[in-house]
């Protein structure tokens, strides 16, 4: 047998005896019996195939060979050092870190109430975020540049793993004043003639509204293009014109003269994250999706698990 299959514990007794000089100072040192040293010694003299003390005058005395053994054993113990402190560091998460790309509606909505939940049980975790659109976002997971990514259950690509959780609507924002803004419900030919600021047909989301309007037979051509609900919404209400939103967005509270108008039919949609499908996720990356799904799904009120 060689020096890796001995156990830690008994390189401990024979590196303690060597310091004490005495079998019964290092059973104390150790806090074991007598006899637990004892063995462990010839464990490890049987290991190694020689003889590393002998007793002389009633004393043990390391043999020519334990002290040449002795630099190996430091540097053992030195390198065992180091990996506990590593380990202390990620448990203390000194450097547990989290990168994510989102989409700026999902930064705007979730993240922050999700950061400030995961920052308060996990203080020393550090979160840096990139606000991207879904392809960037598919791509950067994909080259490992990210740990995470928010978007919503648009993006679909067989290296990543996706979870949904959550749903919501998209609606139609109007500002008072509106000639819309008294309908209990809008359907695209509803907009037929209206100004409208939504999303780029060569969007994910804005090819999902497409799809969904080429079915009641109209064509969804937005006068204005935006690439984040904000832009969106503010659009809206400054131009007073309509717009075709996440529902969700309004729960931000900035724009209190929009009134949101169920679109019909329905256009669902869901949170999605996703990760690298073969590649383990991080304790860090873990607390944080535990997060995440707990913010969306009590902010969103059509949520279900």
């Amino acid at each position: 047998m060689t020096i890796p299959t001995t156990k830690i514990r008994e390189l401990l007794a024979f590196r303690t005896l060597l310091q004490t000089g005495s079998a019964s100072e290092t059973a104390r040192v150790l806090e074991v019996s007598q006899p637990a040293i004892s063995k462990a010694l010839r464990q490890l003299e049987t290991s190694l195939g020689f003889a590393l003390f002998e007793r002389i005058n009633g004393r043990l005395r390391p043999t020519p060979e334990a002290e040449l053994l002795m630099p190996a054993v430091d540097n053992v113990f030195a390198s065992v050092s180091v990996l506990t402190a590593a380990s202390q560091s990620i448990r203390d998460e000194r450097v547990s870190q989290v990168t994510i790309g989102a989409l700026p509606t999902l930064a705007h909505v979730f993240l922050p109430p999700t950061i400030q939940a995961v920052t308060q049980r996990h203080p020393k975790m550090r979160i840096s975020v990139q606000i991207l659109a879904t392809r960037q976002i598919v791509e950067a997971l994909s080259r490992g540049a990210l740990d995470l990514g928010l978007v919503h259950d648009l993006a679909d690509e067989s290296s990543l793993q996706a979870e949904d959780f959550g749903q919501s609507t998209m609606c139609v924002v109007v500002p008072r004043g509106h000639p819309l803004a008294t309908a209990r419900r809008i359907r695209p030919r509803d907009l037929r003639d209206q100004p409208l600021v939504s999303f780029s047909t060569q969007s994910p989301i804005g090819q999902r509204i497409a799809a969904a309007f080429n079915r009641a037979k109209e064509t969804f051509t937005p006068t204005i293009e935006v690439s984040a609900s904000t832009a969106l919404c503010a659009t809206a209400a400054h131009c007073g014109i309509a717009g075709i939103v996440e529902r969700y967005v309004l729960a931000l509270g900035w724009w209190p003269t929009l009134r949101a108008i169920p679109l019909s039919p329905a256009i669902a949609l869901r949170p999605r994250i996703l990760s690298v499908r073969h590649r383990p996720l991080s304790a860090t990356a873990k607390r944080f999706c535990q997060e995440y799904r707990r913010v969306v799904t009590e902010l969103l009120p059509e949520a279900t698990s």
